[in-house]
């Protein structure tokens, strides 16, 4: 039993020096990019969750706005990344209701 015991402890404390690892490796967004307003094809990437082809591509195609300050290197405005990603809002069913409430009290003053 003892040897099962030892065995767990092992795998435990393995798996603890892993997630030590990556923490280290994964960029933590709020201190790591809370000071800054352009961010690298990289950066960009790794802010909004994308590959790096994928951010050339959005860019090439001008569906994410980047610019070419040397007219080499591609960089983002964090504004630009973020109205990406809050682009296609999908409304809670709460934020349905209440518009439908709110749709059919003006319709009822208006019938008056």
């Amino acid at each position: 039993m003892k040897e099962k015991e030892t065995e767990m402890a092992e795998v435990i404390q393995h798996l603890i020096q892993e997630l030590a690892s990556l923490k280290k490796a994964w960029p933590d967004k709020s201190t790591t990019y809370s000071n800054k307003r352009y961010f690298s094809l990289k950066d960009a990437s790794i802010y909004i969750g994308r590959k790096e082809s994928t951010m050339y591509q959005y860019s090439s195609k001008r569906i994410i706005p980047s610019n070419k300050p040397n007219g080499k290197d591609v960089i983002f405005d964090i504004t630009d990344l973020d109205n990406f990603l809050s682009k296609n809002h999908r409304k809670s069913k709460e934020e349905i209701e209440l518009e439908a409430e709110n749709f059919l009290s003006k319709k009822k003053k208006g019938d008056k």
